[in-house]
C-alpha cells in the first residue's frame, strides 16, 4: 500500500514538473548576446538589425531569442569575449585569432580594405609610404592585423612607416586635419563611415599597389602582387573599389585586397539555439540587406566555405538540413529528467526505510500486547475469565491479519513469530484449562 503510494506521488512528481518546464520553455525567451563593432561600422549595424528583426517577428518565423548587441573596438576584442564567455555570438574578420573556444556561424561578405589619404598628399602607392605617418587600426584589431601584415610583406619592414593604432573615426579626423597622411580601414563596400569621410575633399583613397603606374594594366598587376601576398597571408582575395561607390568616388575602380566578415559563436553554446539563429539569419536576410546591401545575394553555400573557425554542430545541422538530434535538442530536459528520477529514487528508498520502521514498530506493539495478554491469562482463576482473555488474543490475531491484507504489516519473519507468539499463549493456557 505504502508502496504505491510512494510511486505514485513519484510518478505525479515528475510529470508536473515536466509539464512545467516544458511549459515554462514555450514561453521563455533567451537572452544572447553579440558583440559588433563601432556604432558607426557595418558589425553594429548589421548586430542591430538581426536583434530588430527577431523582436519584430518574435510571434512569427523567429525563435524566443533576443540579441543584447555589445559595441567593441573591433574583431580581437570580439574574439576575447566569445572566449571568455562575456558573448554569444561576434562578428569578427575571418583571419583573427582565436582559439578552440571560437566557431562558425556563416560567412557573410567580403570586407575591402580601403587606404585613405590626404588629398595633397602624393600617396599614390604602398610604396609612397615610407616615411609617412599610418594609422592601421587599434591594437589587435582585424585591420591592424591585415594592414601590418600587408605593410611588412611589401616593404620588408614597417619600421619605415610611423604606424600609428587608433579607432578609425579618430584616424580619419586626423587624416583630414593633416595630423596623418593615410589610414587603412577594412570595411564592407559602401559603409556609412566611409561615405561620410569621402565627402571631404581634403581625403581620397589610394590604391592597393605596390608601386605607381600609369599602365591601364595596372589591375593585373595588382591582382598578382596580391596572389603573392596570400603565401604569407591566405585570407586575403583580390578585390576593387568599384567606380562612384561613394557617390562622385572614386572616379575609377582602385584596386584593393578584401578578407571575410564572419558570424561566429561560442563552441558551447546550444546546438538548438544555434541551428535557430541561423536558419533565421538568412530567412531575414533579404529585411536586413535592405540597409546593408553588400549581404544581398548571400548563399548558405556561401556562407559554409573558407572559414577559418569550424563550423559549430547547430549551423552544420542546419546547412546540411538534418534537425538536431533527439540527444541535442533535449539534452537540458533529459538532464532534469535524471536529476528528477535519482531524487524521486531516494525518495521512494526513504519511504520504503521509514514504512520498515513504521512495520517494525507496529508489529512490536503486537508482541507487547499478546505478552500482556498472555500474563492475564496466567492470573486468570476461572474459566469465563481465560475465555474472554482468550477471545481477546483471537481479536489481536483478526486485526493483525487484517493489517496484513491491507499491507500495512509485512509478510515476513515478524509476522511469523507473532503467529507462533499467539498460537503457543493460546495453545499452553488450553492445556492449563485441561488440567483445571
Amino acid at each position: 500500500m505504502l508502496k504505491t503510494v510512494a510511486y505514485s506521488l513519484t510518478a505525479l512528481t515528475i510529470i508536473s514538473v515536466l509539464a512545467l518546464f516544458l511549459i515554462r520553455q514555450r514561453n521563455e525567451i533567451t537572452e544572447l548576446r553579440i558583440t559588433t563593432g563601432g556604432q558607426s561600422g557595418v558589425y553594429h549595424t548589421f548586430g542591430t538589425r538581426l536583434a530588430e528583426s527577431l523582436e519584430t517577428h518574435r510571434h512569427d518565423s523567429a525563435p524566443a531569442i533576443s540579441l543584447d548587441v555589445m559595441e567593441s573596438s573591433g574583431s580581437q576584442e570580439n574574439i576575447q569575449r566569445i572566449q571568455n564567455g562575456q558573448a554569444d555570438f561576434a562578428l569578427i574578420e575571418n583571419h583573427s585569432i582565436g582559439n578552440p573556444k571560437v566557431r562558425s556561424v556563416a560567412g557573410l561578405y567580403d570586407e575591402t580594405l580601403h587606404l585613405l589619404v590626404n588629398s595633397d598628399s602624393s600617396i599614390e602607392c604602398l610604396n609612397d609610404l615610407t616615411g609617412k605617418k599610418v594609422a592601421i587600426g587599434e591594437e589587435d584589431s582585424g585591420t591592424a592585423i591585415v594592414a601590418g601584415n600587408l605593410l611588412r610583406f611589401a616593404l620588408g619592414d614597417d619600421s619605415t612607416i610611423d604606424l600609428v593604432q587608433e579607432s578609425a573615426d579618430q584616424s580619419i579626423k586626423a587624416v583630414i586635419s593633416g595630423e596623418l597622411d593615410a589610414v587603412f580601414i577594412n570595411s564592407g563596400l559602401g559603409s556609412n563611415l566611409l561615405r561620410q569621410a569621402l565627402t571631404n575633399p581634403t581625403v581620397r583613397l589610394a590604391p592597393i599597389v605596390l608601386n605607381r603606374s600609369d599602365d591601364p594594366d595596372q589591375d593585373d598587376d595588382s591582382e598578382e602582387f596580391i596572389s603573392g601576398f596570400r603565401t604569407a597571408f591566405p585570407y586575403a582575395q583580390p578585390a576593387s573599389i568599384p567606380m562612384l561607390t561613394y557617390g562622385q568616388t572614386p572616379p575609377h575602380t582602385i584596386p584593393s585586397l578584401s578578407t571575410r566578415a564572419i558570424l561566429v559563436c561560442r563552441r558551447n553554446l546550444s546546438p538548438t539555439h544555434v541551428h535557430e539563429m541561423t536558419e533565421f539569419l538568412f530567412q531575414a536576410m533579404p529585411e536586413i540587406s535592405t540597409s546593408i546591401t553588400i549581404l544581398q545575394g548571400l548563399s548558405e553555400q556561401q556562407a559554409q566555405t573558407q572559414l577559418n573557425f569550424p563550423l559549430h554542430d547547430g549551423a552544420f545541422t542546419y546547412y546540411h538540413r538534418r534537425e538536431p538530434g533527439f540527444w541535442v535538442v533535449y539534452a537540458e530536459l533529459i538532464g532534469l529528467l535524471v536529476t528528477l528520477a535519482v531524487l524521486a529514487w531516494s525518495s521512494v528508498v526513504a519511504v520504503a526505510s521509514y514504512a520498515r520502521r513504521t512495520r517494525k514498530n507496529h508489529i512490536d506493539e503486537y508482541y507487547t500486547r499478546i505478552q500482556n495478554l498472555d500474563k492475564k491469562l496466567a492470573k486468570a482463576d476461572t474459566p469465563e475469565k481465560i475465555s474472554e482473555i482468550v477471545e481477546q488474543i483471537r481479536d489481536v490475531e483478526k486485526n493483525a491479519v487484517k493489517e496484513l491484507t491491507n499491507e500495512e504489516l509485512r509478510a515476513d519473519e515478524s509476522f511469523v513469530i507473532l503467529q507462533q507468539m499467539i498460537l503457543s499463549t493460546i495453545s499452553k493456557h488450553q492445556a492449563t484449562t485441561k488440567h483445571k
